[in-house]
């Protein structure tokens, strides 16, 4: 049995069991589609067009139009696969916007891994030391159990004059041309996943690349993904994915900078605590639950050959976490922002599925995450994308004319996190949206979509509705809510607050004045926010070029106090009191 996939004017033959839907298909054949709710049919993204695809399900009658349906569009869960249905993709994904750099000073060169001549003499009847004694005793490197059935020929074929490759105090390797000591920083974010190569002797960058997280298949969040790994497929696949991700990226930037995957010695890696999870394989189910309990959040190096990564003399770090929902990306930001050095009073919010927050300074921080939902990331919004070629990006009035700035500068194909922030702060100026969150109908700049509901009309068919309003108030009421209950448990003030960083992708992107005006940031201290570019990667690239900085890490997540804001007694009249759009100057 088998159904087509048809895609750039070539049809391909894919298996299938017996019962299986196309996003199942799809996902067991490696070939990515976007399915922020994980195959629920609630979201209505995984769009295909399909051919003998029989009658449509009751839930994409409810989600999609008139004329989707005659286009032939349907939604690849829903869909149950029968012998002859070809598909294709609607449209295309484009290519995705994705924010690597960070905000990095003089990166300081004193990693884990080092390459070090070993030249000693010979043993002899008046110096009987062991192999492995003979090493320490000349640098100080620990000889491990793994390595010493190796170790006596090596060191005689190679006449006592070798090299050594260690990894903080333990020998790696020995070789007798002096090697390459390549590493990688990779940023595991819930959406995107960023890759930066450096040479860990010269500290040379090499290289960088992005790619959207290849485990978005089985959800757009967290949550849906620990659901998922709690199947049989998804706990397979899930760390499948990621580390065969996280290799194919370290390895395509190795093949465009002439260098080999194999010199590629130390990985650090950052994610939220249940990407990190996910990664490592363990278990995530105690994390979406209460009392949120991690399997682990110290700091854990492991052979990249424990995770069968195919990386022989290759160290991963997975960087320390601080609770089940403030992970490594924010122990790394917080470092890479100086928060743990400096005296100011900082505030740093990464703003995504899940808001992170730091608020404090130097031996003396406190964080929480707030549950804003996906909305920033286009899930649950009619028209809601990415950040991916075809989005829009930005939206302003000029001279009562709605203007709009997309991705790649092509086509509108729908509304990214920063276009949607913008759109919303449009509407309260113009007071077509009140502090309530109500859309006035009347408005010149709403009209009606194929549908007959009210909207506000962007342009090229994208649109903002009152559903997405609500949507968007549930995300800002929620990220400020935590800002609001961290400054109230710090005992401070907003104003004695002297730096606010906007970590990520949305907060590099997002207009300050929009998120401001629409309450999503504190609009009294607009004129110190400022976005400081994807600081978990930087993080996780000082650490990988500075063992210091790593030992760091593990300082700052112990000084961190967790506030969960469930059990948190003001936060739930915070959240109410700002979901409204009133942006205190």
């Amino acid at each position: 049995m088998a159904m087509y996939l048809q895609k750039d004017g070539i049809k391909t033959e894919l298996s299938y069991k017996e019962g299986q839907n196309v996003l199942e298909v799809l996902r067991e054949h490696g070939i990515e589609i976007t399915a922020p709710c994980g195959g629920g049919g609630r979201c209505g993204k995984c769009r295909i067009i399909a051919q003998n695809a029989g009658e449509l399900s009751e839930n994409e009658k409810a989600i999609l139009s008139k004329t989707d349906v005659e286009n032939g569009v349907r939604l690849a869960c829903c869909v149950k696969v029968s012998d002859g249905i070809v598909i294709s993709p609607e449209g295309g994904q484009g290519e995705a916007r994705i924010l690597v750099d960070g905000n990095l000073g003089q990166l300081k060169l004193d990693p884990s891994v080092r390459v070090r001549h070993l030249s000693m003499e010979a043993p002899t009847a008046h110096d009987q030391r062991p192999d492995t004694q003979r090493v320490f005793d000349t640098l100080s490197v620990k000889v491990p159990f793994s390595k010493m059935n190796a170790l006596p020929k090596a060191l005689r074929e190679g006449g006592f004059d070798l090299y050594v490759t260690d990894f903080a105090g333990e020998m790696m390797e020995l070789c007798k041309d002096e090697p390459e000591a390549l590493g990688a920083a990779i940023d595991i974010g819930t959406t995107t996943v960023a890759a930066y190569l450096y040479d860990l002797k010269s500290g040379e960058r090499i290289g960088v690349g992005a790619s959207l997280n290849a485990q978005r298949t089985f959800g757009a969040d967290v949550i849906t993904r620990s659901d998922a790994a709690s199947t049989d497929e998804g706990k397979a696949q899930l760390p499948k994915l990621i580390r065969e991700q996280v290799v194919s990226m370290v390895s395509d930037i190795c093949i465009k900078n002439g260098k080999s995957i194999n010199s590629v010695r130390h990985i650090t890696i950052v994610g939220n605590t249940i990407m990190a999870h996910l990664f490592l394989g363990l278990p995530t189910e105690n994390i979406t639950k209460a009392p949120f309990i991690p399997v682990n959040c110290e700091e854990l190096t492991v052979n990249a050959s424990e995770l069968s990564m195919g990386l022989e003399n290759c160290k991963v770090t997975v960087l320390p976490c601080v609770a089940g929902y403030v992970g490594a990306d924010t122990v790394a930001a917080v470092i890479a922002c100086g928060m743990d050095k400096t005296e100011e009073l900082t505030l740093l919010i990464d703003i995504g599925t899940n808001g992170e927050i730091v608020l404090g300074k130097k031996g003396n921080m406190i964080c929480c995450s707030a549950a804003a939902g996906p909305a920033f990331e286009g899930a649950h919004i009619e028209c809601g994308m990415g950040g991916v070629e075809g989005a829009i990006s930005k939206v302003w009035l000029k001279d009562g004319e709605v203007k709009f700035q997309t991705i790649g500068d092509v086509s509108p194909k729908g509304l990214c996190g920063s276009g949607l922030v913008d759109a919303c702060a449009l509407l309260i100026r113009e007071g077509v949206v009140d502090e309530t969150g109500y859309m006035d109908e009347e408005s010149e700049l709403i009209s009606e979509n194929d549908e007959g509901d009210p909207v506000f009309m962007i342009g090229g068919g994208v649109y903002l509705s009152q559903k997405d309003i609500r949507q968007i108030q549930l995300a800002k009421g929620a990220i400020m809510a935590g800002v609001m209950s961290l400054v109230k448990e710090y005992g401070c003030d907003v104003s004695d607050i002297k730096r606010i960083c906007l970590a990520g992708g949305f907060g590099n992107y997002i207009s300050v004045d929009s998120a401001c005006d629409i309450g999503l940031l504190p609009a009294k201290k607009r004129d110190v926010i400022g976005p400081v570019g994807n600081a978990a990667g930087a993080g996780a690239l000082i650490a990988l070029m500075d063992k210091t900085a790593l030992e760091d890490a593990s300082s700052a997540a112990l000084s961190m106090r967790y506030i969960e804001l469930s059990t948190y007694p003001a936060f739930q009249d915070l959240f109410v009191e700002n979901m409204l759009f009133e942006a205190e100057e």
